[in-house]
């Protein structure tokens, strides 16, 4: 894809195209690398990772008499700022 003009009117030596393909390779290889590290562990050093990144253990409560389809709307009714 050629890099448009108004990028590179001050340059010297413009690029030709954006490093697109420089950064796609380098994400590929990342991932290759991250999925080797993650089969390389085990399960002890799994769980400590999970554990490290500090979940939050109830996150999700149960309000059986509310839904907040009250609130909802309530925030969809108010008047909006121009």
């Amino acid at each position: 894809m050629p890099v448009p003009a108004r990028y590179t009117k001050r340059m010297k030596h413009p690029p030709t195209e954006f490093p697109t393909r420089k950064y796609l390779e380098a994400a590929e290889a990342l991932e290759r690398i991250r999925v080797q590290e993650a089969a390389a562990m085990t399960d002890e050093e799994a769980l400590r990772k999970l554990h490290s990144l500090g979940t939050i253990q109830n996150a999700w409560r149960d309000r059986p008499n509310w839904s907040g389809l009250v609130e909802q709307q309530a925030l969809f009714m108010r008047p909006r700022k121009s």
